[in-house]
């Protein structure tokens, strides 16, 4: 089922993506920007973050997980705004 979204404000996310120890956040958010390129739908954006945790060594898949939970319905206001 599609992901709603959802309008929040997108500075709490970015407020934790300029920590430096928020790689995980970094990497989920390059790893859309590589992917999606210049679809960025939000068809393409939830097709992405269903698989980008996936990818990734089994140890940081929860984390992923739980970071795509809380934070999936503002990333496609954060690609678009920095996109």
């Amino acid at each position: 089922a599609p992901r709603r979204v959802q309008k929040r404000s997108i500075a709490p996310l970015l407020a934790i993506a300029a920590s430096p120890e928020c790689a995980l956040c970094k990497y989920v958010i390059s790893y859309l920007d590589n992917v999606i390129q210049n679809n960025k739908s939000e068809a393409a954006i939830e097709a992405a973050l269903d698989q980008v945790c996936k990818i990734l060594p089994g140890a940081l898949q929860d984390k992923c997980k739980q970071f795509v939970k809380i934070y999936g319905p503002v990333l496609p206001q954060l690609l678009i705004h920095y996109g």
